[in-house]
């Protein structure tokens, strides 16, 4: 019996090709890739940690950064919010948690409206995004 599984093929200007192989289970795969077979295992990456190795290489860092941008403008992005102000920077809500000293769970709730807001923390994810602390509190209290 044949098992159908999904491949995403890659190539990084500074590695190898890598094939990533999505699947039910977690046996290997044997995967034909560039007249060369390949074993792969089916796994799973966390948003995050593949976040993180697009995020390394500048070119892609750079394309994600536009992308953000433009998702600022959509028509979905609630217009004066606290993630349309984000986007528009071209800031992921990981690199703000960095610049803020918080964490991206922080931004999140921020960015969905938490209520009982500190001043202080006003104040960081102002200096993050590069606006005034007021602008913020203006955000924060309309939700």
């Amino acid at each position: 019996m044949t098992q159908n599984t999904q491949f995403l093929v890659e190539s990084w200007q500074s590695t190898q090709p890598s094939v990533s192989v999505v699947a039910d289970t977690a046996r290997p795969v044997e995967v034909e890739f560039a007249a060369a077979k390949v074993d792969a295992t089916a796994r799973t990456v966390s948003v995050r940690n593949r976040m993180a190795l697009l995020e390394a290489d500048p070119r892609r860092a750079k394309l994600l950064q536009q992308a953000r941008k433009n998702l600022s403008s959509n028509s979905v992005i609630e217009q004066g919010s606290l993630k349309q102000l984000r986007l528009s920077r071209g800031l992921s809500q990981e690199q703000v948690a960095k610049l803020m000293g918080s964490t991206q769970a922080q931004v999140a709730k921020l960015e969905a409206g938490r209520p009982d807001v500190r001043l202080s923390t006003v104040v960081k994810i102002a200096a993050a995004l590069g606006v005034d602390s007021l602008d913020v509190a203006k955000i924060l209290i309309q939700k």
